[in-house]
């Protein structure tokens, strides 16, 4: 189907203005390690995380001890799929060094629609 090009145009320009719905679920960590090397064991419990292909994952540095962590995904469901792991895998990594973890959720929201 051949489409004249002031169409194509219009269409083009209308893709690049819509934006999928999303949602993003957030939480405070609060990670404590007292052992010698606890910076460095926390750290790497953070660490590759970010770079999850299914879902936009961020880990962000808030204050000794606080991280805030936040997915987004296209709905709740998918979002608290990759939550769930990745907390459970940092939780065990803090525990193998006699840590503390603590996850506080945050109010969950809508973002991208419109």
């Amino acid at each position: 189907m051949k489409l004249p090009k002031k169409t194509l145009d219009l269409i083009k320009e209308a893709s690049t203005k819509i934006r999928l719905p999303s949602v993003e679920i957030r939480g405070i960590l609060e990670l404590t390690d007292n052992s010698s090397n606890g910076v460095e064991n926390i750290r790497n419990s953070l660490q590759g995380f970010e770079n999850t292909n299914q879902n936009g994952v961020k880990i962000l540095y808030i204050g000794a001890p606080k991280y805030r962590i936040s997915v987004t995904a296209s709905d709740f469901k998918s979002a608290e799929k990759t939550l769930k792991p990745i907390l459970e895998d940092i939780e065990k990594n803090i525990g193998k060094n006699k840590g503390v973890f603590k996850f506080t959720r945050e109010e969950s929201r809508k973002t991208g629609e419109g």
